[in-house]
């Protein structure tokens, strides 16, 4: 009874606090110094801090697709999810995240990439310079650009007809500290199923029995036909079976993604 009593009050209390007016700006601007260093604010003190959300984040990079052809062709669809699932990695640490067109374009939580460089490892080892161009912090919610394209990438589903108890994967990279050593296991898959869906004022939470671990933030969350509902984003510890991505549905609205236009012809692109 305490315990369910202790999980009960930390549900509140998140829920309570997400529901609170956040005070932060719609806006957020970049600057890279001469050395290379790109720095983020919503403050811009002087003209050399660019906003994000101008010319930089139209056009391609708001793309997403509800079809891939390469997935429905995939006998072992998991297998093709993890060549769309990333490791991104900064100076903070680190996590994951997933593509969602063959331009480059990911999504992740704001909490992973932050303010920081970010190197992006592809499930096939390459190291890959990212940049931050969308975000909404008060949404914990990313879209970051890879350079290069054609990749493999994920399309989304919505929440429309996902019911109770359907399975569930989440892939990343859970990164355990074994006596002080921290060891990345990317590519990692686990299972689980959808335990509720929490309809709140800001956001929609999936709850799933999903194991998440540190380093699982960002990564995605997939059904078995391998379409992305959420991203994955928090846990309650130390209680197991209690973990929440954010849905494919507000990802979509907070990042303002359009949806790809012929896709069924386009969508056979993303190999790499």
């Amino acid at each position: 009874m305490m315990r369910k009593t202790k999980i009960s009050l930390a549900l509140s209390l998140i829920f309570t606090l997400w529901a609170l007016p956040v005070e932060v700006a719609a806006q957020v601007y970049r600057y890279v110094d001469k050395n290379g260093v790109v720095h983020f604010t919503d403050t811009p003190t002087d003209k050399k801090f660019a906003p994000l959300y101008g010319t930089e984040t139209e056009g391609f990079q708001s793309i997403y697709y509800t079809k891939n052809i390469a997935l429905q062709r995939a006998q072992n669809k998991l297998e093709y999810v993890v060549k769309g699932t990333v490791t991104i990695i900064t100076k903070a640490g680190m996590g994951s995240g997933f593509l969602i067109n063959p331009a480059g374009f990911a999504i992740t939580n704001y909490h992973v990439v932050g303010n920081e460089d970010l190197l992006v490892v592809t499930s096939d080892g390459k190291q890959i310079v990212a940049r931050t161009v969308r975000a909404v912090p008060e949404k914990d919610l990313a879209l970051i650009k890879l350079s290069g394209e054609g990749y493999a990438y994920l399309p989304l589903a919505t929440l429309d007809n996902i019911p109770l108890g359907k399975d569930v994967y989440a892939i990343g990279t859970p990164s355990p500290s074994l006596q002080g050593l921290v060891v990345p296991l990317s590519n990692s898959i686990s299972k689980g199923i959808v335990s509720a869906i929490r309809k709140l004022g800001i956001v929609n939470l999936i709850q799933t029995d999903v194991p998440v671990n540190p380093g699982n933030s960002g990564g995605p969350l997939v059904i078995p036909e391998g379409l992305v509902i959420g991203v994955v984003t928090l846990k309650f510890s130390p209680y197991v079976g209690l973990g929440f991505a954010i849905s494919s549905d507000d990802i979509i609205s907070n990042l303002n993604l359009l949806p790809a236009e012929g896709e069924n012809s386009t969508s056979e692109t993303g190999s790499r």
